[in-house]
């Protein structure tokens, strides 16, 4: 059981039946001994249930002689900041940050506040709870030490003269019952804003609200405030109060990739610029105003970290509302940014919402999550069809076009693969949002298009019979016949992009699908009939490269009838879900006509579906295919 609450960054789960005490314990002990630490803090969120997960963590750390420094109910950030304040050799904090209080969780830090993932540690942490780890003879002692107070002050320290600049600034500050009023209240008694609370009992049954601040109805009482009373900017934190979301005086939530370009603004001159380490699906304005000061970091907080770290960045920030200071020793502060944002927007005397402007040039579609089984099969097919562009794959796969780019990576919990596009353009985009999404849902349309596919009653002899011609040309026409005549399973490109078309996606990966279909059924014995534009050289060279590993011969077709057969067709179209009407049908002829016009095949037959003798010319066809095969 306690091997499935472990995840990528933490242990979470539900509690009692997922992580309990005895699990509390183990983990608690195997982190110690993992660490090698002679002292760890420990601190805690309103949970109910985290008074007795930590006293059992408290318990599990000292049984192997390490002594614990506990600062009792604390926000993420403050831990980290006390770590560092006692040089320990690590800690863990009590917390399921944003989940439902069902949920509770375990972060571990190791020295110098450094996050314990699965790439750090947190994978032989969990193989140590399953050890049978002796007991010291000299247990660890427990204190209790608060560093609230230094970390107040720090913050005050910290956060741009906010006390001098924001005396006229309207807040409104959404806690979430978490734990930011903890630090808050008497950060906010100091700092000076003119500031509406909402939300400050610390609750860990969450009463007013999920802490969840990524969600937009846990955002609803704050933007509703906002409105109501006019103020110039809002905040609200998530449970342990390390994220954090900012609004601007309409009530809109402003990225974080946007909050990070103001801080970033804020602290350059003309004789320096600070470095920042940046989540790579930050928007390409941002990425523009950093340049070559800018580092691009793997998605989630403890890779942002480690990149500020490898680059000595003043500060860095990641979509999902952490923001990491230098003078946090790299760690985040939701509070500390807060006060920094106030300090800039009271600065420069204008309104949020003008202040990003200059960042919101291009049109994003935001996260598009797709739950995905085969997700490394799905990223290569991605990979593969735009190998054109600048690709780098620092986390899954990022691609780059003068006028739009896209990131796809695979979630480290679930079987989900994650999309982020942004263009130049809406139009562009949701053109580019449609197509990828068409390959990643590829495996879910060819199990569909397979319950379609009409088996021959015999197999045939095995060979790869594709059909080349324009749109209208008639390939069907053509190709079903010989596939009945040969005994061929027929794979019906158009057939793929009506299924493409109706659960929304892109035709972007039609051939594809078509293609892996077809080796599919080819691998089973079967000789294949295709149609697809081999007008690319690209994709000729994968029908090639399908019937080389399957060792069979590919037959090419040609389907040419005179241009003004196609046009009077085309104007006629009925394939309604492919093109709009028939004047996109007969822009899409033009726009191919000229890659046909140079194809350089060993066509096998060439047919003029125009003419009257069909028949015939597929008689002729099969007596050549014949021949070349000889049978």
């Amino acid at each position: 059981m306690i091997s499935k609450i472990f995840r990528a960054y933490d242990v979470r789960g539900i509690y009692p039946e997922e992580l309990n005490e005895e699990a509390a314990f183990r983990i608690g002990q195997a982190a110690a001994v993992f660490l090698k630490a002679k002292t760890m803090i420990v601190g805690e969120d309103a949970r109910s249930s985290s008074p007795a997960i930590s006293a059992k963590v408290k318990e599990g750390i000292t049984s192997t002689g390490c002594n614990v420094i506990s600062i009792g109910r604390s926000t993420t950030p403050l831990f980290y900041f006390s770590l560092n304040k006692l040089g320990a050799d690590g800690g863990i904090m009590v917390t399921a940050s944003h989940n439902p209080p069902q949920y509770n969780g375990l972060k571990v830090a190791g020295r110098e506040a450094e996050p314990i993932s699965v790439n750090s540690g947190l994978l032989e942490i969990k193989k140590l709870t399953d050890a049978d780890i002796p007991m010291s003879d000299n247990r660890g002692s427990v204190k209790e030490i608060s560093f609230k107070e230094d970390y107040v002050s720090f913050l005050i320290k910290n956060s741009g003269s906010v006390i001098e600049k924001a005396k006229n600034i309207k807040l409104v500050i959404d806690a979430s019952n978490g734990m930011a009023p903890l630090i808050l209240s008497d950060v906010m008694k100091k700092a000076g804003p003119n500031a509406t609370f909402l939300n400050f009992d610390i609750d860990g049954t969450f009463p007013g609200h999920l802490p969840d601040i990524s969600k937009e109805e846990n955002l609803k009482e704050l933007k509703d405030k906002i409105l109501e009373i006019s103020a110039d900017i809002g905040f609200a934190f998530d449970g342990d109060a390390d994220r954090l979301a900012v609004l601007d005086e309409k009530g809109n939530k402003i990225s974080a990739d946007f909050v990070v370009g103001l801080l970033y603004k804020a602290k350059s001159s003309w004789f320096k610029r600070p470095k920042v380490a940046y989540d790579l699906r930050f928007s390409k304005s941002v990425k523009e105003l950093f340049g070559r000061n800018g580092f691009p970091s793997r998605v989630g907080y403890a890779f942002v970290r480690k990149t500020m770290k490898a680059a000595s960045a003043d500060f860095g920030g990641e979509l999902a509302g952490h923001f990491d200071f230098k003078e946090m020793n790299y760690a985040e502060s939701a509070v500390l940014a807060m006060l920094k944002v106030v300090a800039i927007v009271a600065k420069e005397r204008k309104p949020l919402s003008k202040l990003v402007e200059p960042f919101q040039k291009y049109a994003n579609s935001g996260e598009i999550n797709t739950e995905v089984q085969n997700r490394e099969n799905v990223l290569d097919k991605i990979k593969n069809a735009y190998k054109d562009g600048k690709t780098n794959e620092l986390d899954g796969i990022t691609v780059e076009y003068n006028d739009w780019w896209f990131n796809v990576r695979a979630s480290n919990t679930e079987p989900i693969l994650r999309l982020v596009v942004e263009a130049d353009s809406r139009e562009l985009m949701d053109k580019k949002v449609k197509d990828i999404t068409s390959l990643i849902g590829s495996e879910e349309v060819a199990k569909e298009y397979e319950k379609t596919v009409v088996m021959p009653e015999q197999k045939g002899k095995q060979f790869l019979l594709c059909s080349v011609g324009l749109v209208g040309a008639g390939k069907t026409t053509v190709l079903k016949p010989l596939a009945e005549k040969f005994g061929l399973v027929r794979i019906s490109t158009d057939e793929i992009r009506k299924i493409l078309k109706e659960k929304g996606y892109g035709y972007k990966a039609a051939e594809s699908i078509a293609l892996s279909v077809g080796e599919k059924y080819a691998r089973q014995g079967h000789g294949i009939a295709i149609d697809a534009d081999c007008s690319r050289a690209e994709k000729r060279r994968e029908i090639e490269e399908v019937a080389r590993k399957i060792n069979i011969p590919v037959i090419w077709i040609h389907v040419n009838p005179p241009e003004e057969f196609i046009i009077n067709k085309l104007k006629n179209y009925p394939h309604t879900w492919l093109f709009k009407d028939a004047e996109q049908a007969i822009q899409n002829y033009y726009a191919r006509k000229p890659l046909h016009e140079k194809l350089d095949f060993d066509f096998t037959y060439t047919f003029d579906t125009s003419r009257s003798d069909l028949g015939k010319q597929i008689d002729e066809a099969s007596e050549k295919i014949k021949r070349k095969l000889g049978l």
